[in-house]
């Protein structure tokens, strides 16, 4: 599985949703790979990213988008 966090650096929403990713990265196997969105716009076109904050996991061909970041416990769910 891979796990990719799409962000820009002035939003304010993705420096607290790094946060709570930062606390999950404890908790789970996986590497978090993260990416400025201005610097990745193919990838991120390729993988159809809407808005930013954004997680991406990838199992295979399944693709699985999260947009909303609640809180620690709905993320470290949503990666498992």
């Amino acid at each position: 599985m891979r796990v990719i966090y799409f962000y820009t650096p002035m939003c304010g929403t993705c420096q607290l949703a790094e946060k709570l990713l930062s606390y999950v990265e404890l908790l789970v196997d996986e590497k978090i790979e993260k990416y400025n969105i201005n610097y990745e716009r193919e990838l991120a076109s390729k993988l159809k990213i809407e808005s930013v904050p954004c997680l991406v996991k990838i199992d295979g061909e399944k693709v699985e988008k999260l947009y909303a970041f609640s809180d620690v416990t709905n993320l470290y769910e949503w990666m498992k």
